[in-house]
């Protein structure tokens, strides 16, 4: 089985992320026992769980890199990917290789027999246990993919159990409620098992602490977070006492930094820190804030709900000021009136497309809404033709509203092939 191969047997899986009308399953166990037929690889290493509504992929990545530079052989696992499905996968910062994607999709088709077989992120979850357990990793880190209490990789053992930004999100799947949510999302924590968490709003620290495991330390609140300045070049911040600076930008990225960090200092791994922090210095996670090119000014964010977005557009006006052109796009089921509202503190004219398939959103909602807003705005049913439009206008150009979006403009643009993502 060549790359391709393995390519195609996954897309004739399950793909929750592309379908909207399939069933969540209602417990883990026909998971695990999938798990014993591989010999429960999970074990082989100590982990970190990282689950929350905004910021996980960030605070997964900062934490990976900290442990990756203290001399650690870390393992990542992502999700959703960008442009390459194996971005998902990766060992200090490299990709899993398409030989080893293909052996090991090989290898789980040949194990699995019938109808057993798993969804695609069930199936890229086992991949990456057996992938982190065959490379021998010092440890691993492993974003949660949807909530947390059902999610594949909550069969970890996790050394600490980290929790980000939690808002709405995902409702039809996780409740409409913040308690609901934030019940999903605290199944990743044990007892007797550090808990590191984001400062919260008070009520979902209020929940958080009624459903934890475990005793939660709130970064900001129990430890002290200071922001020092922001700019186009990065965030300066300084945590506990110690001064760190890096280049995503953005208040919230200082957050995710110093859970990471916090995360460490829970875990037995502390003691290699002081190497470990020099991976933050430089670390870029793309299509967070993601400047692709200076002049003219263009910058990518993956936001795709309202409390991502209004964060957006906070750190647009602290770092920017001058009002974009925006491409955006977002799926269905997305709260695109309160998106657009927000975009629209900081432009005058928008450039609308579709993505996401069968989840793309109905271009008569965005349509109808711009136009009852009376806003100025154009639309192009593909993304490219969108792109090339929107080049036309004044820049600066801010493109948002959904990671798929995020993603096929960085494949325009060539990331993930002729630039490295890590």
């Amino acid at each position: 089985m060549n790359f391709e191969e393995a390519n195609k047997f996954l897309n004739s899986l399950i793909d929750r992320e592309k379908r909207e009308r399939i069933k969540y399953p209602e417990s883990l166990d026909d998971f695990k026992e999938t798990l014993r037929i591989f010999g429960n690889p999970q074990e082989s290493f100590p982990s970190f769980i990282v689950a929350g509504t905004k910021g996980k992929g960030s605070t997964s990545f900062f934490l990976a890199r900290i442990l990756s530079f203290s001399g650690l052989k870390t393992g990542l696992f992502l999700s959703p990917h960008l442009v390459n499905i194996r971005e998902r996968i990766s060992i200090d910062g490299k990709m899993i290789s398409e030989e080893d994607f293909a052996e090991i999709i090989s290898e789980i088709k040949g194990r699995i027999k019938g109808d057993s077989y798993r969804s695609v992120f069930e199936t890229l979850t086992i991949m990456a246990f057996l992938y982190f357990k065959e490379k021998k990793v010092d440890v691993a880190v492993f974003e949660v993919g949807l909530g947390g209490r059902l999610d594949a990789t909550n069969v970890v053992n996790p050394v600490v159990s980290v929790i980000t930004d939690i808002s709405y999100d995902h409702t039809h799947i996780l409740g409409k409620s913040l308690k609901s949510i934030t019940y999903e999302k605290m199944g990743v924590t044990r007892k007797g098992i550090p808990v590191v968490s984001s400062k919260q709003k008070k009520i979902v620290r209020d929940y958080i602490k009624e459903f934890s495991k475990s005793d939660v330390t709130f970064v900001g609140i129990d430890t002290p977070l200071k922001v020092k300045n922001i700019s186009l070049e990065g965030t300066e911040f300084s945590y506990c006492g110690e001064d760190y600076s890096i280049k995503m930008i953005g208040e919230h990225q200082a957050m995710n930094a110093s859970v990471a960090i916090e995360a460490l200092k829970n875990s037995h791994f502390y003691y290699e820190y002081e190497k470990g922090k020099e991976g933050l210095k430089d670390i870029l996670f793309p299509g967070r804030f993601h400047i692709i090119k200076r002049n003219p000014l263009t910058i990518i964010d993956g936001a795709h709900n309202l409390h991502s977005m209004k964060v957006l557009v906070s750190t647009y006006k602290d770092v920017v000021g001058e009002n974009p052109t925006i491409l955006f796009s977002c799926l269905k089921r997305k709260p695109y009136r309160g998106m657009l509202d927000e975009l629209s503190k900081i432009t005058k004219k928008f450039i609308l497309t579709s993505v996401g398939g069968e989840r793309r959103i109905d271009k008569e909602k965005l349509i109808k809404f711009l136009m009852e807003r009376k806003k100025n705005f154009e639309y192009y049913e593909e993304v490219e033709e969108a792109y090339k439009n929107l080049l036309r206008e004044k820049s600066p150009y801010l493109i948002t509203g959904s990671l798929y979006l995020a993603g096929k403009i960085l494949e325009i643009e060539g990331w993930g092939k002729n630039q490295s993502f890590f």
